[in-house]
Formats: structure tokens, C-alpha cells, sequence
């Protein structure tokens, strides 16, 4: 009876860590999916982020040489950079030659 047993129990646990295995499977694929969706939304938002900073620093260049370019610029409450920030960073940082 002994000798039935063993062989038997032995089974199961083999068959309870294949279910586990699989288990942690699903659960990794599950995992990389959700950090997949979540850095191409970030990636989204980056591109977005820059294409918003790409406007507003074109606005800032155009408007350099406008008077009334440059006043509507820094007038607008969303011009999270103005051409004085510009001419601030300009200045405090050294120009490099490549």
C-alpha cells in the first residue's frame, strides 16, 4: 500500500507545480502587457509634451523681431516659456561648437 502512495503523491506535487509554473506564466505575460500599455502611454504624453514645447518655442523665435508678436507671446496665459526665459538661459548657459 505504501509503495501505491508515494508514486501517487508524488504525481500530484509534480502536477500542482506545473499549475503553478503556468500560473506565474499568465500572470508575468499579464504583468509585461501592463507595463507595455503603460510606457506607450507615457510615450504618448512625451510626444504630446513635446510637440507643445516645439509650438511654443517656434512662438518664441517667430515673435523675437515682432514687437506685436512678442506682446502677444507674453501675454498668453499658457506660455509656459516665455522669450525672456529664453534669453535668461541664453545667457547663463555657454554656447558649445560641435
Amino acid at each position: 500500500m505504501t509503495i501505491g502512495v508515494l508514486p501517487a503523491f508524488q504525481v500530484n506535487q509534480w502536477g500542482d507545480s506545473r499549475k503553478q509554473a503556468r500560473e506565474e506564466r499568465q500572470f508575468l505575460g499579464r504583468l509585461y502587457d501592463e507595463y507595455q500599455r503603460a510606457i506607450d502611454e507615457l510615450q504618448t504624453v512625451n510626444d504630446e509634451s513635446e510637440l507643445g514645447v516645439m509650438s511654443k518655442t517656434g512662438g518664441a523665435f517667430g515673435a523675437r523681431n515682432d514687437p506685436a508678436k512678442l506682446q502677444e507671446f507674453q501675454s498668453a496665459p499658457d506660455s509656459a516659456v516665455s522669450p525672456a526665459s529664453f534669453a535668461l538661459r541664453r545667457s547663463a548657459t555657454p554656447h558649445r561648437r560641435s
